[in-house]
């Protein structure tokens, strides 16, 4: 769960412990393992271990549903991204 500290976002988990520390202007939830992050007024993605998976690029990024799709959004048009095997 994303939450803001010292001007960045943190992601804590279900207890409330912070698993990844303050790094990223914005994030969204995890969704099957992965959360849309944005750094640096682009969007990416990262997986379970802080592990950048898709370089932030995107203007804004939705969550992966269960079928490994995304909405992101690029030069002003929204894409479907479809994520496999990390490969998109």
């Amino acid at each position: 769960e994303p939450y803001r500290r010292q001007r960045q976002m943190c992601i804590r988990d279900r207890e409330g412990k912070v698993v990844i520390e303050p790094q990223y202007d914005d994030a969204r939830s995890f969704s099957n393992g992965y959360a849309a992050v944005q750094k640096d007024g682009k969007w990416g993605f990262i997986n379970s271990d802080n592990e950048m998976v898709i370089e932030p690029e995107f203007e804004d990024a939705r969550g992966f549903n269960s079928l490994m799709r995304s909405f992101v959004k690029k030069e002003e048009k929204w894409y479907l991204l479809c994520l496999y095997s990390n490969n998109y």
